[in-house]
């Protein structure tokens, strides 16, 4: 989002919208104002200046017209009236005298060349009613008998009237050339402002055009490039556009869709991260629901803690989980399975007393524990330092039966929802490793004697018929023994029940610690003991019958035995003496009553050969 607002200020948008359209407002009313003081200036020259000097030198045409129009018609009835006498003629005369009478009062404004000559009229006019009229008059009323002095009177009054006619036309005449300069001026003056106002008109309309076309232009350029983001943003694409151009206020709109675009960007990549973190956690949760399925019908602990180690690394991608069990006397935890050993054995981890450390306080406290150095790396030789681990509980009702430890790379951060994950893992664990154990342990006891916790003589039978089959396969030897406390009731009897129980369970520890880690020591019944001796030949067996019969006699000889006891020994071996285990068992028995019948405390071999001491 910054490196889109870098850009936008590298682009230096246009100035905005309102600034250009304010511009362009002012020019047109500038423009229009103008228009109109031109046509103001028009109207003020028309009616102040030119208008009234045309309507004045209309006006004085006209009333000197109608004054000369009332000469004329004085001039014609003064001459009748001089000629004949006749008093109507008189009547025109001085209709026509009323009518110059009211021209006279009319005031005249003709300028200063104008006011000369209508003065020298008046003066004509003057000369001409003040010579002429009153001998008309006088003429007339005589009833114009003497036609000479009639005539001479008319030739007389004809005179002043052409000085007065003169007068007139060149009056006349100069109206006429003042109204044709002040006409002439008026159309001048009104030219040149109406040229002038249709210039500024036809420039602010060229400017109004030219700057709206620029403005449509820009706005087109940038609301196209707004369609464009908006486009690309309901696209999906969220990427930043070209730096915003065009006026500042849709460049702006520009970087709000880019800023929009960005945020959207920013919350989609966390709605992506929440997705793939709602995969993730829909995977984990689904190698839990696996794990619980696969272990739902199984009982068999390896094949849980198996399961349960494959579980935890698909979930957590740890390269090492280990899995510590609660001992019997619920003290310590003992690891049972590390996914980093072979066959998941765990090598070189000691117990963890409850309390101490992440897996003893997650047992202890029944919470996951966790530190930048867990157990494992503390206990691990060659493990990381660095490395983390945390420790989740197995816990059946309120009970914690077990650990899981899991480590981490040193870079490596678990959400949340991945503890959770694995706490579900652990509850569903929990519960199939409880019944596991349960049933390991109900299984446990049905093979094994309650008294001398020797495997008993069912176990004997699975065990011997598998190495009887292995034996076959393989073509193996296997060596069989047969032994018997010699004289017990005896000892029973004299001793008590109890003591008998002790002597048994001393005999079954000694035969126990005396042989291989390959051989295994059962109770047969009574007190009667089985050892199955693999991989032994006939020559091996009988040489372990003795030493386990001299292991037994010596022990009981020390001082501080209550009476010295022996046992009596038969072996047999396959595939020298058996081919079968009843056969085998057989042979062994029978070698076994040969030892009681020679003289007991002895180690006999099947068939014709013994080997024994006294």
């Amino acid at each position: 989002m910054r490196r889109a607002g870098a850009q936008a200020d590298d682009a230096q948008p246009e100035s905005g919208l309102l600034t250009r359209m304010g511009r362009w407002q002012v020019v047109t009313t500038v423009g229009l104002a103008l228009v109109a003081l031109s046509l103001l200036a028009l109207a003020v020259s028309h009616n102040h200046l030119h208008g009234p000097r045309v309507r004045d030198s209309i006006e004085a045409t006209r009333v000197v017209r109608t004054t000369h129009e009332a000469m004329l018609d004085q001039q014609g009835g003064l001459r009748a009236y001089a000629l004949t006498g006749d008093e109507r003629f008189l009547q025109a005369y001085q209709d026509a005298r009323r009518v110059m009478e009211r021209m006279d009062e009319v005031p005249l404004s003709a300028g200063d060349d104008g006011d000369r000559l209508h003065l020298e009229l008046r003066l004509s006019k003057a000369a001409w009613t003040n010579a002429w009229v009153p001998d008309a008059l006088a003429v007339g009323e005589a009833g114009g008998s003497n036609r000479v002095i009639s005539e001479a009177l008319v030739f007389e009054g004809k005179q002043l009237f052409d000085a007065y006619r003169a007068d007139y036309q060149e009056l006349i005449a100069a109206l006429q050339a003042e109204r044709t300069d002040a006409l002439d001026r008026q159309t001048a003056a009104v030219t040149r402002t109406a040229a002038l106002a249709v210039s500024i008109a036809l420039v602010t309309v060229a400017f109004s055009l030219v700057q709206g076309r620029r403005l449509r232009n820009a706005v087109k350029g940038a609301l196209d490039s707004v369609q464009l983001r908006l486009d690309r943003v309901a696209a999906g694409d969220l990427t930043p556009g070209p730096p915003p151009m065009g006026p500042a206020e849709l460049a702006g709109i520009q970087r709000g869709i880019d800023d929009t675009a960005a945020e959207l960007a920013s919350a989609r990549a966390v709605v992506d991260a929440q997705g793939d973190q709602l995969r993730t956690q829909n995977s984990q949760l689904g190698q839990v629901l696996r794990f619980a399925r696969e272990v739902a019908g199984s009982l068999n602990l390896r094949y849980v803690i198996r399961g349960l180690c494959a579980a935890t690394t698909s979930i957590t991608g740890s390269d090492r989980v280990v899995v510590w069990l609660r001992s019997t006397d619920e003290q310590t935890l003992g690891a049972i399975a590390d996914s980093s050993g072979p066959a998941l054995e765990p090598i070189g981890l000691d117990p963890v007393p409850v309390g101490e450390g992440p897996v003893g306080r997650a047992a202890r406290f029944g919470r996951i524990e966790g530190t930048p150095r867990g157990s494992i790396a503390r206990s691990l030789e060659g493990h990381s330092e660095e490395g983390g681990a945390v420790a989740v509980p197995m816990v059946v009702g309120a009970e914690v039966i077990g650990v899981i430890e899991v480590a981490f790379p040193p870079d490596a951060e678990e959400p949340d929802s991945t503890m959770r994950v694995l706490e579900a893992l652990a509850t569903q664990a929990a519960t199939a490793v409880g019944a596991a154990r349960v049933h390991e342990h109900t299984a446990t006891m049905a093979m094994t004697d309650a008294l001398t916790q020797l495997p008993n003589r069912r176990r004997m039978e699975i065990d011997l018929d598998r190495e009887v089959g292995a034996s076959h396969r393989y073509g193996r030897p296997l060596g069989f023994a047969m032994i018997d406390v010699d004289r017990f009731k005896d000892y029973n009897d004299t001793l008590g029940h109890q003591a008998a129980d002790v002597a048994l369970q001393t005999i079954a520890r000694i035969l126990a610690a005396s042989v291989r880690g390959s051989d295994t020591v059962y109770r047969y019944g009574g007190e009667e003991i089985a050892v199955v001796m693999r991989e032994t030949d006939l020559e091996s067996a009988c040489l372990l019958g003795e030493r386990l019969r001299e292991a037994v006699e010596h022990h009981f000889a020390a001082p501080g035995e209550p009476r010295p006891v022996t046992v009596s020994v038969g072996v047999a071996s396959m595939p020298v003496h058996a081919t079968s285990l009843p056969s085998l068992v057989g042979a062994a028995d029978q070698a076994l009553y040969e030892a009681k019948r020679s003289g007991r405390n002895r180690t006999v071999v099947a068939g014709p050969e013994e080997t024994g001491a006294s």
